[in-house]
């Protein structure tokens, strides 16, 4: 009985522990996306055709479709979550602009 109850227990632990890093990798890639758009929007912000093709090549680049992205984006939940979505872009544009040459 004992190994029963340490079985479901360890399953417990297993499932929420994959719910969570779910979670935290579902907003890295939406913050990810988040910011890519702003980027090209403001490198684009004067050639629409062009912006356009680059936001089309950000939302093939993530798997995702515009509007699942702007779904996504309506469901954060809270604050709580807003925080830690924005940490995540914050992260990913320090990230770019230390390693990422625009200019090219």
């Amino acid at each position: 009985m004992k190994i029963y109850f340490l079985n479901i227990f360890l399953i417990l632990i297993l499932l929420i522990s994959s719910n969570c890093s779910d979670s935290k990798s579902d907003y890295e890639n939406l913050a990810k996306v988040y910011v890519d758009l702003l980027v090209v929007q403001e490198l684009y912000l004067y050639q629409t055709d062009s912006l356009e093709i680059k936001r089309q090549e950000i939302f093939s680049k993530y798997s995702i479709k515009e509007e699942d992205y702007l779904k996504a984006l309506e469901q954060i939940p809270d604050e709580e979550s807003w925080d830690k979505f924005f940490n995540y872009a914050n992260e990913y544009l320090l990230y770019l602009e230390k390693n990422v040459d625009l200019t090219k």
